[in-house]
């Protein structure tokens, strides 16, 4: 859990290397925690940089509601709300 934009970017790098040794269990509760804090989707370098990578990589193992959450919030920079952002 990232308390701070920084130590969100800190904790994610160090996982970058390994997004493509993912497992799919593992690629949905990383796209869950991020998902689940704003100090991971919302920092910079995880927002511009590290979370793109893991959508290319893992979007298809994340599943869908986690891959189009987790995409609307590094793109609009607010939480996604399914009743309001489905429809």
């Amino acid at each position: 859990m990232a308390t701070s934009f920084r130590e969100g970017e800190i904790k994610l790098e160090r996982l970058v290397p390994y997004f493509s040794n993912l497992t799919s269990a593992e690629a949905k509760a990383l796209a869950e925690a991020c998902v689940g804090n704003s100090q991971l989707w919302d920092a910079k370098r995880c927002r511009d940089d590290y979370l793109p990578k893991l959508l290319r990589i893992q979007g298809e193992h994340m599943g869908p509601k986690n891959r189009r959450a987790l995409q609307y919030q590094i793109t609009n920079r607010e939480w996604y709300r399914p009743e309001e952002n489905d429809g």
